[in-house]
């Protein structure tokens, strides 16, 4: 279970990298900038909530504001579900995450992601 939520935290890493700098040749394309183009969406969060307090826009309700935030909060759960699910450390672990870290990673940033 471990390795299924660290691919799934390496997939947001590649799509949080793809809105941000692949956007206009990326599979988001054609979907709503105003939410996935991270270059349009930077001020999103002092604006989606105008009558609540600016920090809680920043801070909580941040994830509501565009793909990118939605996305690395996504990571951040899968990381965190990664490290309590993993069982039964070897010394190998540490080379097999990271290769598989970018085994994932150039797959999705590379060809998945891009049209």
């Amino acid at each position: 279970m471990s390795i299924i939520f660290f691919i799934l935290a390496v997939i947001c890493i590649a799509v949080m990298d793809t809105l941000d700098r692949h956007f206009t040749i990326s599979i988001f394309q054609n979907l709503n900038p105003q939410w996935w183009d991270r270059q349009k969406t930077a001020s999103n969060k002092d604006k989606m909530f105008p009558a609540l307090p600016r920090w809680l826009c920043r801070t909580v309700l941040s994830p509501l504001a565009d793909g990118w935030h939605c996305f690395k909060t996504l990571m951040l759960i899968s990381f965190i579900g990664s490290i309590m699910t993993y069982q039964n450390y070897c010394d190998w672990d540490i080379l097999i995450y990271a290769s598989l870290y970018f085994i994932v990673f150039e797959l999705f940033y590379s060809r998945v992601l891009i049209k």
